[in-house]
């Protein structure tokens, strides 16, 4: 008696492909939210401005690319921006009060 080599049917499977994150949004994200949570402190602003606008530009180049993460640039610019706003609003009023 013959047996058969398999029970079931052999099915050509295929494998997910991962397209991965674009590294530039990931890195304008973190710089501008650790720009953001700095911007709050009057004398470290200056190291959270900086941190803010190398977010701004990582987000900006996570948005030309073509790969996945354009969410993530986009919120990065937004973060920079609003470090950027609130570090400058924070720096004013600081120096009026001082």
């Amino acid at each position: 008696m013959s047996t058969p080599a398999s029970q079931y049917p052999q099915t050509g499977g295929q494998q997910a492909v991962s397209t991965g994150t674009n590294g530039m949004a990931v890195a304008g994200f973190v710089l501008a939210l650790i720009g953001l949570l700095l911007c709050w402190v009057p004398v470290v602003n200056l190291f959270g401005d900086f941190l803010a606008v190398l977010g701004l530009v990582f987000g900006g180049i996570g948005m030309t690319g073509g790969r996945s993460g354009r969410g993530l640039a986009i919120a990065a610019v937004v973060m920079a921006i609003v470090a950027l706003a609130v570090s400058i609003i924070g720096a004013v009023a600081f120096t009026a009060n001082v």
